[in-house]
């Protein structure tokens, strides 16, 4: 037998703890994010700014730091036996990961109950009317309880409107030692409407997580908040109108002119446009809806009014619609920001003739007026993939895509499905990753997603890829679907740390092979003692793993080492059966 030399190194880090202060600022156009990346590896972290947690309802008797710190692999990772409280979540090793999140493990020596809380502070020159919300819940292990998360919105920071767009529930599991690496996702949208938030005021935000019961509950975060939408007025113009005839409201590039017809009485008609799509839009059947929207009001002394509306492509911004289109629908509901909207009609495209410098879209019979935006199934396009590619490095797959421009872009989810070939049997598409868009753009933009697939995959496994193409709005659209050739050959010899590790009791063992060969894969105790060969014999190249358990070695707590040898390989990890 071999004998090899181990040599471990323990550290110590050390951490300052520093109390949040202030609140979240909304000022300029958005979004403002938050991913609670900040808080760093301590488990006493200071929390972003203007975030809170407590196990009471009111904000102003909240903490401001959390008690542990837990990853999903590694140690201390998340287990069974693990205390309860606030913690900074880590999708990963906890030392390490750089990936964090905000929320609770609910057992017995915490609480049933508690909130994550958000002070949000009005910085615009504006009074905030609405603003769109997204977020993740992410679940990093499982409990035999049923957890509830609700959503609150309110405007003193102890009174509270629930908003259910926000809730989500998990049932209770089957136990409370399984741990997600990745945290299992689940992201939520929400328009908040009706406010009335005016300039330096605030308002406040509530993540309400309930369990039926302490005695193990699960493991739950929130992630990724983004908030956009909250000061969207881009351009805005009023005139007196009194009688019939073209009318500007371009003074501060509305985009909006009307053609009066008929007109009594008199009095002034105010345009708004907004560089956001509308919230609550769900009523409009058709996929693509504008980034920009109108709202437009008229005095008590208009009593009766039939006018044409125009909107002029040279002053809407990315306005996503090309030349001579002609299935753009106008949609209106009475009350802006709730509501169902109606179809209008079908806009005329007027072809001026000048690569759209003076080109407008027009409606005739306008009678009323409220909120208006556009609408198509093929037009406005948010963003225009233009490739969508991928490689094989290793057994790792990179993706990349590019487009040509953007409107309202909050990114890109990554989704991946495994097919078996023999079968033709698809596995459930899952989220495995997520890409920032550029917002706004009207330049080419490139993207790049490595796939690192430290899961083992089998040879007959054909690999299926697409992107979630997410607006600020939560509006999606999928990508076509990438297939990856099953012929994943390992380039190179690899042992992989055991998953779960610690464990109790039983972990799998990971290893690949570039060539065909003889293998064994061995167990020692910490003396360096044979327990016992777990694989032994010819395989060809590709990957594998081993579940070890410890009913079928009558294994003891401790340090234990695991060997692979093949050829002229040989590699040597640890790993710990804990109580």
């Amino acid at each position: 037998m071999k004998k090899h030399n181990l040599f471990f190194l323990i550290g110590f880090v050390f951490f300052l703890n520093i109390t949040a202060i202030g609140q979240l600022s909304l000022s300029g156009t958005g979004p403002i994010s938050e991913d609670f990346n900040s808080m760093g590896t301590s488990a006493t972290a200071s929390l972003p700014s203007g975030f809170r947690i407590t196990t009471g309802t009111s904000y102003f008797s909240a903490v401001t730091t959390t008690t542990y710190t837990y990853g999903t692999n590694g140690w201390p990772m998340v287990t069974g036996n693990s205390p309860g409280g606030r913690i900074n979540w880590a999708n990963g090793f906890y030392g390490s990961a750089t990936d964090r999140a905000l929320g609770f493990l609910i057992e017995s020596n915490y609480s049933s109950s508690a909130s994550v809380m958000l002070e949000l502070q009005n910085n615009t020159s504006e009074t905030i009317t609405q603003f769109f919300i997204s977020w993740n819940y992410e679940k990093y292990r499982s409990g035999i309880q049923a957890t509830n998360w609700i959503f609150y919105t309110g405007s003193t920071g102890s009174n509270w409107t629930q908003n259910s767009d926000g809730n989500f529930s998990y049932p209770a599991d089957e136990n409370y030692t399984s741990v997600f690496d990745p945290p299992l996702s689940v992201q939520k949208s929400v328009g908040v409407s009706g406010l009335s938030i005016s300039p330096g005021s605030k308002f406040y935000l509530r993540w309400y997580c309930v369990a039926s019961s302490i005695d193990h509950a699960q493991g739950l975060g929130i992630d990724d908040i983004s908030i956009s939408d909250f000061n969207t007025i881009s351009a805005e113009h009023s005139q007196t109108v009194s009688g019939t005839g073209l009318i500007n409201f371009n003074g501060e590039a509305t985009g909006v002119s009307m053609n009066v017809g008929s007109i009594s009485g008199s009095g002034n008609v105010s345009v708004q446009r907004h560089n956001s799509a509308p919230l609550n839009a769900s009523s409009i059947p058709l996929p693509n809806i504008s980034q920009y929207r109108w709202i437009i009001t008229a005095d008590a002394g208009i009593t009766n009014i039939n006018t044409q509306l125009r909107f002029y492509l040279s002053d809407i911004p990315n306005h996503g619609i090309s030349e001579g289109a002609s299935d753009i629908k106008l949609y209106k509901r009475p009350t802006p920001g709730s509501g169902a909207f109606s179809e209008f009609g079908t806009l005329t495209y007027n072809n001026m003739g000048d690569g759209q410098t003076n080109d407008y879209l027009s409606m005739d019979g306008i009678t009323s007026f409220s909120e208006f935006v556009f609408a198509s199934q093929t037009q406005p396009m948010p963003v225009e993939l233009t490739s969508f590619t991928s490689k094989i490095i290793d057994s790792n797959v990179i993706l990349n895509w590019s487009t040509a421009t953007e409107i309202n872009n909050y990114g890109f989810e990554i989704e991946r499905a495994f097919v078996q070939t023999l079968h033709g049997a698809s596995q459930s598409w899952q989220k495995i990753g997520f890409i920032p868009g550029a917002g706004n753009s009207n330049s080419p933009k490139e993207y790049t997603f490595t796939d690192l697939l430290n899961l083992n995959l089998a040879l007959n496994l054909e690999i299926l890829y697409r992107l979630r193409q997410i607006d600020n709005n939560g509006n999606f659209e999928y990508s076509k679907v990438l297939e990856i050739s099953p012929n994943l050959r390992p380039s190179t010899f690899d042992l992989r740390q055991n998953y779960p590790n610690p464990f109790n009791p039983s972990t799998v063992i990971s290893y690949q092979l570039p060539e065909s060969g003889h293998l064994s894969l061995k167990l020692f105790d910490i003396l360096g003692n044979e327990v016992a060969e777990l694989v032994s014999g010819y395989h060809e190249a590709g990957y594998y793993e081993y579940k070890l358990s410890t009913e079928n070695y009558n294994l003891s707590c401790g340090i234990y080492y695991y060997t692979l040898e093949s050829g002229n390989y040989f590699a040597t990890k640890k790993m710990l059966l804990m109580k």
